[in-house]
């Protein structure tokens, strides 16, 4: 279904438009509902806010921030569903404090070049006065260093977690606790399927680690811009790795995962899409310049081409079923024609990035099985 919820002014002042034909929407004491066709109605009346938060430092060194002690969007999470028959289902959550997430870097190669040498005159700057974005900068016949602008960004917000979902005939249960790797946030450990009686018909246990980032030297941003905590070694260096679930049975499902480890989250050693690329002498996340046929513009060294290898590290690539099969997953990168990305120079029309995708699903029976089953 599609609405739009129109907040005016205020965030208590609202009215909803909905643009799905049959579906009906109205305005709750802490929310708002929506009515479907049929007759069934959802409830959603937990909101929660983001901030957001941004700070920069040009290129010759001036620093600025900005952000705001009020939400920039808004989260709705369902909290009822009350069907045609009158059956209720109630969804239970734990809402936490505020926490600040970890900080992403923007950059990029900024030039001003003003040949009337007037740059500094009055009213700021003279006839000709330009400006140009490349990795050198120059102004009036000055160098103001190498022209990098950085934007750091983050947001504000309290994590929601479901506790429960209860039913007419028992209840869903989900136990959390608390995890390293990211500020303030939860990991799920525990699910169970209880009945009427509160008897539990199945459960199932999540088991984790970390994937652990401190033996990959890499070069990456330092962020000193408020709370450092933010990118304690801790956070910076761990992700969070389901390795088993395990049900009430004592029936066990293992996670395989490719055995290439991720550098720290600030590291440079991004493709042009983000994703690990393996290239750990990176600088800085900006592009060469000789890389998209732009090489008077100077040459910053990195290398920012997708690489399948470092692309699919610590990814998903199998599961082991306790009856003794398997699922095995195998990825490639994307693809799309060179007209898209308009300057990178190819001996083909086809540039390889943008992430992974499914190549193909190899299913095995049992663990002597050496012909799967294969879908791609």
């Amino acid at each position: 279904v599609k609405f739009i919820l129109n907040f005016l002014n205020s965030p208590n002042s609202s009215s909803i438009v909905v643009l799905t034909s049959g579906y009906k929407a109205a305005k709750t004491t802490n929310g708002f509902s929506i009515i479907t066709p049929e007759g069934t109605t959802y409830f959603f009346e937990l909101k929660s806010g983001v901030k957001s938060n941004t700070s920069s430092t040009s290129i010759e060194g001036q620093s600025g921030s900005s952000g705001t002690d009020d939400p920039t969007s808004y989260i709705y999470f369902l909290t009822k569903i009350v069907t045609v028959k009158g059956k209720t289902i109630v969804f239970d959550y734990t809402q936490t404090s505020e926490y600040t997430s970890y900080p992403s870097l923007s950059s990029k190669l900024q030039a001003l070049t003003d040949p009337s040498t007037n740059y500094r005159n009055p009213p700021y700057g003279g006839a000709g006065f330009d400006y140009e974005f490349a990795n050198i900068d120059v102004r009036g016949g000055a160098s103001y260093g190498t022209g990098n602008y950085h934007s750091y960004s983050s947001s504000k917000e309290s994590y929601v977690y479901l506790n429960s979902i209860t039913f007419p005939n028992g209840r869903v249960d989900f136990q959390i606790s608390d995890r390293t790797d990211i500020n303030g946030a939860k990991k799920l450990d525990l699910v169970s399927v209880k009945n009427s009686d509160n008897d539990i018909i199945n459960s199932w246990q999540l088991n984790y680690s970390y994937f652990d980032a401190t033996s990959i030297t890499s070069n990456g941003y330092a962020y000193s811009n408020g709370d450092n905590s933010l990118v304690s070694e801790a956070r910076s260096s761990l992700r969070l790795k389901l390795n088993t679930v395990t049900d009430n049975s004592g029936a066990v499902h293992t996670m395989i995962y490719n055995s290439t480890l991720l550098p720290k989250k600030n590291s440079y050693a991004q493709d042009y899409w983000g994703f690990y690329n393996g290239q750990l002498t990176n600088t800085s996340l900006v592009p060469n310049p000789t890389a998209l046929n732009l090489s008077s513009l100077g040459n910053n060294g990195n290398n920012k081409d997708a690489n399948l290898q470092y692309a699919k590290a610590c990814i998903l690539e199998g599961i082991q079923y306790p009856t003794g099969g398997k699922v095995v997953f195998d990825y490639e990168l994307n693809e799309f024609d060179k007209f898209q990305m308009q300057g990178l120079p190819s001996a083909t029309q086809t540039i390889f990035g943008s992430g992974l995708r499914i190549h193909a699903i190899s299913h095995f029976a049992n663990p002597t099985s050496l012909t799967p089953s294969l879908k791609t």
